[in-house]
């Protein structure tokens, strides 16, 4: 008769430890679990007090209202500096100069991050992460892990992902997860060091309901309701090279390389239910690049293809390798909405450099050329189908002679920003350059040149975008420039070191779109409402600047009458030290001059009537 339990023996610790990881509380069926322990922990039970007192629960701090920034009357932006002597500073966006709201030496002993939703700042520490939130920036959670360098929140900011690759194949606690309300941790992992670990290394859906990683020929699903594989196992997918979530749905999409003579794929499939739903062959295909829009209304795939292929012997490693030549590409565009979802196809010539989505809209932009000192920046947007009437996709305009190869969309489209980095170009090619895309025009607003620019970021809001130089890429020039969203320059302030600068993000709007159409219907009312506010708030501003002004001249007035005094209390004592002589009348006959300084302090426009 069978006991229920056996013994198992590995030829070493790590594959022990990884057996305890990956089958310990595998299900069998929805009664019935797996169980794996170490032997060593027979032991460690056995010596349990169990005539000890239980730990008192830990009692509940309310850590006050989170999203307290939203409910400012103002709503400024706020973003986080990383400067100086490891100083950290979080500042509102106020007009004409930010104003500093928290500072904190040695807050963060190596950089900062904020949450997806801007409700979190993590801070890095050589025994782990801590999360500090709240209108005092109270410390929120602490999360030990001793040498984390890498951190990953999911979307909904229920789960916190950290990391140690120095510990990845030898620790099976080198990645963890971690519930961010509990500071409970859920599982870990050896994050093994076979893999090339790329970051993040579990990629999580819209809902936070799953997160996936990557083996060999397969998908790892995980759900977060226990932390194991769904439906106990994983997706086989022979040659899959990589795979993407889509931003708004329980899709997966996936490409796999080409095999012999069987055509290389991309796949969208559903989850939970692992159903193929649509699928597109390519040959002659090189590498696969997907891009989702942000609202999961469009998937686009760069497919870069060859003409001709030889392989080529690899001298160093001993083995044949494939050389291409003729390379061209290939944009496939999946609309998701729509029935069957059609895809659309465009063909480009040139060397690709880079490709993104507006948000929430249908443009996108296209960066390509031969060389990176001439490209061409591409708009397009996808006409939708109209009754009978297939959709296309349709150019714009075309931006040639730019020596731009970044593309950043203000977070409420329409406008973009080209850019050119220090990490990507030449210190002395760093440029920006400021686009206005409309339906059926593309008009550059205004170009800049940033030397030695290392970043940059447009606020949540897309009205401000902030280029900087990072000393951790150069040890000289560390600044920051501020812009609006049509490149007019706002502010500059430099540092001795400045390392990071992040905006705070704000979370998904609680509008409905009906509500959203009604405010731009009326956007004239609102519009005098706060133009009115900010000229109150300039009035405020001007009568402060006078009164200061008064205050300083009244402090001087002072300080020369007191001063006054005392010079003429001092005469005969000055007369004794110059033996008589009066140096005071010496330059009393001089012409005083007498300067008039003259400066605005309000201007105000008024209709006369005839």
């Amino acid at each position: 008769m069978l006991l229920g339990y056996m013994f198992v023996e590995f030829d070493n610790e790590l594959s022990a430890q990884e057996a305890v990881s990956q089958l310990n509380g595998y299900r069998l069926d929805k009664s019935h679990s797996f169980k794996v322990n170490f032997l060593s922990d027979f032991e460690k039970y056995s010596k349990l007090d169990l005539n000890s007192e239980l730990e008192k629960p830990i009692p509940y701090k309310n850590p006050g209202n989170l999203m307290w920034w939203q409910l400012k009357p103002e709503c400024y932006d706020q973003f986080c500096l990383l400067y100086g002597d490891m100083y950290t500073s979080v500042f509102l966006n106020t007009p004409t100069q930010p104003t500093e709201l928290r500072k904190r030496e040695k807050w963060t002993e190596t950089r900062f991050q904020w949450s997806p939703k801007g409700t979190y700042l993590a801070t890095f520490h050589d025994r782990g992460i801590a999360l500090w939130a709240g209108e005092e920036f109270n410390q929120f959670m602490r999360f030990a892990h001793a040498g984390v360098q890498l951190i990953d929140f999911s979307p909904c900011e229920r789960f916190l992902v950290t990391c140690n690759p120095n510990r990845a194949g030898v620790d099976d606690q080198a990645l963890i997860i971690w519930c961010v309300r509990s500071g409970q941790k859920r599982r870990s992992f050896t994050c093994e060091r076979s893999m090339s670990l790329a970051w993040p290394y579990f990629r999580w859906n819209s809902d936070d309901k799953y997160f996936v990683r990557m083996a060999v020929d397969s998908l790892l699903v995980y759900e977060t309701e226990t932390f194991s594989l769904l439906e106990k196992k994983p997706i086989k997918i022979q040659h899959m090279t990589d795979f993407e979530w889509s931003p708004a749905n329980n899709l997966i999409s996936y490409w796999v390389r080409e095999d012999k003579t069987v055509p290389a794929r991309v796949v969208l499939m559903e989850i939970p239910s692992k159903n193929e739903i649509r699928s597109k062959n390519l040959v002659n295909v090189v590498e696969c690049k997907m891009f989702w829009q942000n609202l999961g209304d469009y998937l686009c795939v760069r497919v870069e293809r060859y003409k001709k292929m030889t392989m080529v012997k690899d001298d160093e490693r001993d083995t044949t390798r494939p050389h291409y030549t003729g390379i061209y590409y290939n944009y496939e565009f999946f609309r998701i909405r729509e029935k069957e979802i059609p895809v659309d196809s465009i063909e480009i010539k040139e060397v690709c450099h880079a490709f993104a989505w507006e948000p929430n809209g249908q443009k996108f932009c296209i960066i390509y050329g031969d060389t990176t000192s001439r490209t061409t920046a591409a708009f397009y947007r996808i006409m939708p189908a109209v009754g009978n009437t297939a959709g296309k996709v349709e150019l714009i305009k075309e931006l040639k002679n730019r020596t731009c190869l970044q593309i950043s969309w203000s977070p409420a489209g329409q406008y973009c920003v080209l850019a050119t980095t220090a990490q990507k170009q030449q210190a002395a090619g760093c440029s920006i350059e400021f686009v206005d895309v409309q339906s059926n025009d593309v008009v550059p607003l205004n170009k800049f040149e940033h030397e030695h620019m290392t970043d940059f970021e447009w606020d949540p809001t897309g009205r401000y975008f902030v280029t900087y130089v990072s000393y951790w890429n150069y040890r000289s020039e560390n600044a920051y420039m501020m812009w609006n969203f049509q490149g007019k320059s706002l502010t500059k302030q430099s540092f001795d070191r400045l390392y990071k600068l992040s905006w705070r993000p704000k979370p998904p709007s609680v509008l409905s779109a009906d509500q959203i159409k009604e405010i731009r219907k009326n956007l004239k009312t609102y519009s005098e409402k706060y133009s009115a506010a900010d000229k109150m708030r300039d009035t405020k501003a001007s009568k402060e600047l006078l009164e200061k002004r008064r205050k300083l001249m009244d402090d001087f007035g002072s300080f020369r009458t007191n001063s006054a005094k005392r010079f003429a209390a001092q005469r005969n004592k000055r007369l004794e030290l110059r033996n008589g002589v009066d140096t005071d009348r010496l330059y009393s006959d001089k012409e005083e001059i007498e300067y008039t300084v003259q400066f605005l302090v309000e201007s105000k426009k008024e209709e006369v009537s005839e």
